[in-house]
């Protein structure tokens, strides 16, 4: 029995063209993952309490996004601009740790700042303490579009005042203000 020359021609044609959908199939399909790794897709979040902290320093905010990896809000207003930055500092005061949420406006000045949590002391029996002045206007309206590096207590050279019996405090949170935001605007895309 003898061999037919274009059976064999045939069948090394399909053996070609199948190798060529499998490496062009192979191809789109690396192009496709690369793709979706490389696009991410940015989700607005508005998580009610989240906003709720936002809203402290800006009273427009709507959505944001939180970057897991550095820790930092993007803060958008309800019609998705973007209008600034906020992310968690931490300074430790005379009795214990204080947490504050700092905004940025850009990358070189700080929109405001609210003090989430504290553990300095009342030392009055009618609850009232350096530790209670840390969340009034006195102390937070200093922090309003202030540049980073002015963010330094006055008899240090800064633009923030201190409180009066809430020295060790309102230097603990300047500090931590300052600090954190020199090493967040590092990490802003």
């Amino acid at each position: 029995m003898k061999k037919c020359n274009y059976c064999g021609t045939l069948n090394n044609h399909l053996k070609h063209k199948s190798i060529i959908v499998l490496a062009i199939v192979l191809l789109i399909s690396i192009a496709v993952i690369f793709a979706s790794i490389s696009c991410t897709t940015v989700v607005l979040e508005n998580d009610s309490d989240t906003i709720t902290k936002l809203n402290g320093i800006f009273p427009e905010a709507g959505y944001f996004t939180y970057d897991e990896v550095n820790t930092i809000y993007t803060v958008y207003d309800l019609n998705k601009n973007k209008v600034g930055y906020a992310f968690n500092a931490r300074g430790t005061g005379y009795s214990g740790s204080i947490h504050v949420m700092v905004g940025l406006a850009d990358k070189e000045t700080i929109r405001g700042i609210m003090v989430l949590s504290h553990e300095e002391y009342a030392y009055d029996p009618f609850g009232s303490g350096p530790g209670d002045d840390l969340y009034k206007p006195k102390l937070l309206d200093q922090f309003v579009n202030i540049e980073i590096e002015d963010c330094v207590l006055k008899k240090e050279g800064g633009l923030v005042d201190g409180l009066t019996e809430a020295t060790v405090s309102c230097k603990a949170i300047v500090d931590a203000v300052r600090e954190t935001a020199l090493k967040k605007v590092e990490l802003i895309k």
